[in-house]
């Protein structure tokens, strides 16, 4: 997938100012299925706090989510939860009529003015956040906020009504997000806010927002997942790292509670922002990430208690060199060679078992490797996948044509590129001459393997493995991460070659 992300930001849905928060509100989608909890947004009334999660619930919606529902905490109804009691004559008790529009039924959910709930209604979204229940009924709530104007502030900042959240209810805020007030804003952002009034109420996502968000958090997702899997115990021994500063520095008066759950929210949160910034920056720091997710992981705000973001910076200074990647795990993070065989294997498995052409695609597109972040795997999957497939007329029984005609396009963008047509004609002079070009040299993990055959190797490869060496050279003139080991490189032309029969067997099969 290519994402123009110069197209996908807080500005393109009519949200000015608000980048980073636009960016940070997608950290719901991505770590659904890790953590019980709500992200928070805490501003002044008309900051675009509801206006940023109702529109990016209906991209969502679009998208092919579920619904999207603003309920004001206050104002929540027992009836508004779930649905309507009425009486059970016949077996003489109460039961539940089920409302379409009650919170239980929104996929995606804000919580609004969850400050000035009362303490019945603060039971009720206390349960919801911490399982995902209301009265022990599940619920299809999946992407949970929560927003609030501040309890005290500056002056002509305080509103009346609101009161410090309940501490067991803060205590289920994952992140929160302070938004920027109008007047931090820069001049040209303010123009464009105050003319933005022009299309609040026929607002619709435009067609383009809605694939840009679907391919945004499939990419996001997986650098997740990655993510998640090699450098969780290097987060956590950061964390620690923090917690022990903290509690050394403030001699346990510090108001920073690093209680199992909160530690547990700042490492998801620093995975789920490292993502999000991976797909937006590839250069991202995960230290950057983490001081990122450091300072909005602790919602005391919520219950005005200041929190001391002094200490939490000097604390991260301290601690940061233990993100620092040694050279393999980075190479093993950016390369992920592994990770192509299993999404292979799935595909081919469903295909096979003559699954219908909506669970082949859905797996197909969900499989896709990530090309910001494991840019050999992600070629090699379109690469496999478009050449297993290409030429059979009856491919729509197979997957659906226009997600097809994606997966070709991105093939096409590979053989239409410089690196790949100079790699050609690399293979083509050395087919005719059986040497190299002149100025040509094989690649260092060729060169200084050790052993003199993988060379010989190398040119057989070239002579035989015609278009997927071209595309192999390609991948390595773009710049990613080179093969360490002449045999990786083997392994990988092996697993193409491999993967390209069997989706042509199966395509075969299929119709």
């Amino acid at each position: 997938m290519t994402l123009d992300l110069q197209k996908y930001r807080a500005s393109t849905i009519g949200l000015h100012g608000l980048e980073d928060e636009f960016k940070l509100c997608h950290l719901p989608f991505i770590v659904v299925d890790d953590v019980f909890g709500a992200v928070a947004l805490e501003g002044s009334s008309g900051s675009g706090k509801t206006t940023l999660i109702r529109r990016l619930g209906e991209i969502n919606k679009a998208a092919g989510g579920g619904s999207v529902g603003v309920f004001s905490a206050d104002k929540t109804r027992y009836e508004d939860f779930i649905g309507f009691p009425i009486p059970d004559v016949e077996n003489g008790r109460m039961k539940m009529y089920p409302s379409v529009e009650a919170v239980a039924n929104m996929e995606t959910l804000l919580i609004d003015e969850i400050n000035r709930a009362s303490y019945d209604n603060q039971e009720k979204w206390l349960s919801l956040l911490s399982s995902r229940e209301i009265d022990s009924q599940k619920v299809e709530c999946k992407y949970i906020f929560v927003a609030m104007n501040p309890v005290a502030g500056e002056t002509g900042d305080q509103y009346e009504g609101t009161n410090p959240v309940d501490k067991a209810l803060g205590e289920r805020v994952m992140l929160l997000i302070q938004m920027p007030k109008f007047s931090d804003l820069t001049a040209k952002d303010k123009i464009k806010v105050i003319t933005a009034c022009k299309n609040q109420v026929k607002w619709v996502p435009p067609q383009e927002t809605v694939q840009l968000h679907t391919e945004f958090v499939q990419a996001a997702r997986k650098q997740y997942e990655i993510y998640k899997e090699t450098v969780s115990e290097q987060v956590a021994k950061y964390i620690c790292s923090i917690e022990g500063k903290i509690r050394k520095e403030s001699k346990g008066s510090s108001n920073i509670r690093f209680e199992g759950r909160r530690a547990q929210f700042l490492l998801t949160n620093i995975i789920g922002v490292h993502a999000l910034n991976k797909v937006y920056n590839n250069s991202a720091k995960l230290d950057q990430s983490a001081l990122q997710a450091l300072l909005r992981t602790f919602p005391n705000p919520l219950w005005n208690d200041p929190l001391n973001y002094e200490a939490l910076e000097q604390a991260h200074e301290l601690s940061k060199d233990i993100l620092n990647l040694e050279d393999e795990e980075r190479i093993k993070v950016a390369s992920n060679y592994d990770g192509l065989e299993g999404p292979l294997e799935e595909i081919l498995k469903a295909a096979k078992e003559k699954q219908t052409k909506e669970s082949i695609t859905k797996l197909i597109m969900q499989e896709c490797p990530v090309k910001e972040l494991d840019p050999i795997n992600y070629f090699a999957f379109v690469y496999a996948s478009t050449l297993g497939l290409k030429g059979n007329s009856d491919i729509q029984n197979v997957m659906k044509r226009n997600e097809y005609d994606r997966l070709e396009k991105a093939y096409n963008e590979v053989v239409a590129s410089d690196a790949y047509k100079k790699a050609q004609e690399t293979q083509t002079f050395y087919r005719e001459n059986k040497t190299l070009p002149s100025g040509y040299t094989r690649p260092d993990y060729i060169e200084n393997d050790g052993d003199p055959s993988m060379k010989d190797t190398f040119g057989s490869a070239l002579l035989e493995l015609h278009e997927l060496v071209c595309y192999t050279l390609a991948i390595e003139s773009f710049g990613s991460v080179s093969y360490r080991h002449g045999q990786d490189f083997m392994d990988v032309l092996n697993k193409l070659t491999e993967a390209v029969a069997s989706f042509q067997e199966v395509a075969e099969e299929y119709v």
